[in-house]
C-alpha cells in the first residue's frame, strides 16, 4: 500500500462493513465535502448493531461534525446500549451535538432519557429546546402506546410499514392526521428519504403546522428532496413565503432548501438571512449565494467574512471564490490571516479560483502559517499561478526534518499533478531513502511516463532497501494501469 490517503471510497467501505474507516471519512478534509458525511452516516445506519460501539466510542471525537454525525447514526439504528452516551452528550459543549443527541434519544425511547431530556428544556439554545420536547412527547407516546387491557385501540397510520412499502401516497395522506403530532412528524420524516416531486406541495403545506416538530420535519425533508433536485423552481416562491413565519431552526432548512434550487428570486432572501440571529441560517444563506453566483451577492459576502461564527466566514469564503468577482480579492487575503485555519486554507483556494496576481505576495506570506496544512496549500497556489517562490518551498519541504512536513509536501505534488514531476524525478536521487520513497509514490499517484524508467532503475538499484523497491513497483504499476 502507499503512503497516501485518498478520498474516502464510502461505498466500498460500506460493503467490507468497515465502520472504522467509515467514521474517519466523516471527518475528511474537515467539513468540507457534506455528500461525503451524508453518505458515510447512511452506511454506518445500514451497517446497523456491528457500528454501534464504534460509533459511541466516535461520540468523543474531537471534532465536533464526527460527534453530531455519530448521534445521527445511532438515532436511526436504535439500540439501547447508545442511551447513556447519548445522555452525555446531551452536555456536549456544541449544540448542534446537543441537538442530535436530543432527537436520537427521543427515536431510541428510553425512559432513562427523560430526566436528562427535562434537564435539556432549559438549554441555552433555541433548537435544543425544540428537540428535547419533541423526544420527550415521543418516549411518552411509546409509553402509552403499549396494549392495554379493555381499552380499544385507536388505528392511526404506521409510517414503518408505509415506509417499507414506499408508500408515498400514504405518507402524504399520514401529513393531516391530527390524532398524533408525532404521525405527522414521523411521515414528514419519512417522505423525505423516499419521496419525489409529488411530496413536495405538501411539505410545503405542512410547514404551517399547529405542531412546530413538524414543521420543522417538513422543512428537513424538502430541503432533501431540493438537494436530490425532487423540487424544482415551483417551491421557491412558497418557500420565501414561509420564511418569516417559521422558528429558526425551520428558518435555516428553508434557506437550506433555496440554496440547493439555486434560484436567482431567493438572492434576496438569502442575503437577508447572512444576517439572521441564528447561525446554521447563515451557514446555509451563505453557501446558496455560491451555489447561486449572482454577483450581486459579493458586497454581503464580503461583509460576512467578518462574522464571528467561523463556519459562516468558511462558507462566504467559498461562496466568493465560486462567483469570482475581483472585489472580493482584497477582503479574501485579508482572510489569509483568520484566526481559523480552516478559513485561512479555503481563502487560498478561492484566490486561486479568481487568479487575481494581486494574491501572489499574500500568498507567499502564507508560506510561514503556524499550519502545516495552510502552508502546503499556499505552495500548491503559488504553482497554480505561475510563481516560482511556491515549488521551491516544496522543493525544500520535502527534504525536511521532520516526517510530517515531508509527507505533506508529498501530497501536494500529488495535487499538483505533471509541473511537479520534474522535481519529483530529481528528489529519487536524493540521499535520503524517505524522500526517495515519496518521491516514488508521488510519481506513481500522478502516473506520468516520464517517471517510468527513472522508477525502474529504483527497483533495480543495487543499494536500494526492498522496501525503496517495493514501493517503485507500485508506483510502476500504477503508472501502467493509468496508461492502460
Amino acid at each position: 500500500m502507499g503512503i497516501f490517503n485518498r478520498k474516502p471510497n464510502v461505498e466500498k467501505l460500506k460493503a467490507k462493513k468497515d465502520v472504522e474507516g467509515l467514521i474517519k471519512a466523516l471527518n475528511f478534509e474537515k467539513y468540507r465535502d457534506v455528500d461525503l458525511i451524508r453518505d458515510a452516516v447512511g452506511a454506518l445506519e445500514e451497517i446497523g448493531e456491528p457500528a454501534v460501539e464504534p460509533l459511541i466510542q466516535a461520540l468523543k471525537h474531537e471534532v465536533r461534525i464526527v460527534r453530531s454525525s455519530a448521534a445521527e447514526a445511532l438515532q436511526t439504528i436504535g439500540d439501547e446500549r447508545a442511551v447513556e452516551p447519548l445522555i452525555h452528550t446531551l452536555k456536549d459543549k456544541h449544540w448542534y451535538v446537543r441537538k442530535a443527541s436530543a432527537v436520537a434519544l427521543g427515536y431510541i425511547g428510553d425512559a432513562r432519557a427523560v430526566e436528562p431530556l427535562n434537564d435539556a428544556l432549559k438549554d441555552d439554545e433555541e433548537e435544543v429546546r425544540e428537540m428535547a420536547e419533541l423526544s420527550l412527547a415521543k418516549i411518552k407516546r411509546k409509553k402509552s402506546s403499549k396494549k392495554k387491557p379493555g381499552r380499544k385501540r385507536i388505528i392511526k397510520p404506521n409510517v414503518d410499514k408505509l415506509m417499507e412499502k414506499k408508500d408515498v401516497e400514504g405518507l402524504i395522506k399520514a401529513l393531516h392526521y391530527q390524532e398524533d403530532d408525532f404521525v405527522r412528524v414521523d411521515a414528514a420524516e419519512a417522505l423525505g428519504k423516499i419521496g419525489g416531486e409529488e411530496a413536495v406541495k405538501p411539505l410545503i403545506e405542512a410547514l404551517d403546522d399547529d405542531y412546530p416538530g413538524a414543521g420543522y420535519a417538513a422543512a428537513s425533508s424538502l430541503a432533501i428532496l431540493a438537494d436530490q433536485g425532487a423540487a424544482d423552481q415551483g417551491v421557491v416562491e412558497p418557500l420565501i413565503e414561509a420564511f418569516g413565519r417559521v422558528t429558526s431552526g425551520v428558518r435555516s432548512w428553508i434557506v437550506s432548501a433555496l440554496a440547493a434550487v439555486g434560484d436567482n428570486r431567493a438572492l434576496g432572501l438569502l442575503v437577508e438571512a447572512l444576517e439572521d440571529d441564528h447561525f446554521q441560517v447563515r451557514i446555509h444563506a451563505a453557501a446558496g449565494l455560491g451555489r447561486i453566483g449572482n454577483k450581486k451577492a459579493v458586497d454581503p459576502l464580503i461583509k460576512a467574512l467578518k462574522d464571528n461564527e467561523g463556519y459562516v466566514r468558511l462558507n462566504a469564503v467559498i461562496a466568493l471564490g465560486k462567483i469570482g468577482d475581483k472585489r472580493a480579492v482584497e477582503s479574501l487575503t485579508k482572510a489569509l490571516n483568520d484566526e481559523d485555519g480552516d478559513v485561512r486554507k479555503v481563502a487560498i483556494e478561492a484566490l486561486v479560483e479568481i487568479g487575481d496576481v494581486r494574491a501572489l505576495e499574500p500568498l507567499a506570506q502564507a508560506l510561514k502559517d503556524k499550519k502545516l496544512g495552510v502552508r502546503m496549500r499556499a505552495a500548491e497556489a503559488l504553482v497554480k499561478m505561475g510563481d516560482t517562490k511556491g515549488m521551491d518551498f516544496l522543493i525544500r519541504a520535502l527534504k525536511a526534518e521532520k516526517y510530517a512536513v515531508r509527507l505533506a509536501a508529498a501530497k501536494t505534488f500529488i495535487r499538483i499533478g505533471e509541473a511537479a514531476v520534474e522535481p519529483l524525478l530529481q528528489a529519487l536521487k536524493d540521499s535520503d531513502e524517505d524522500v526517495r520513497r515519496m518521491a516514488a509514490d508521488a510519481l506513481g499517484e500522478i502516473g506520468d511516463a516520464r517517471a517510468v524508467d527513472p522508477l525502474l532503475e529504483a527497483v533495480k538499484g543495487e543499494h536500494r532497501s526492498d522496501r525503496e523497491r517495493q514501493g517503485a513497483e507500485r508506483a510502476l504499476e500504477k503508472i501502467r494501469a493509468n496508461r492502460s
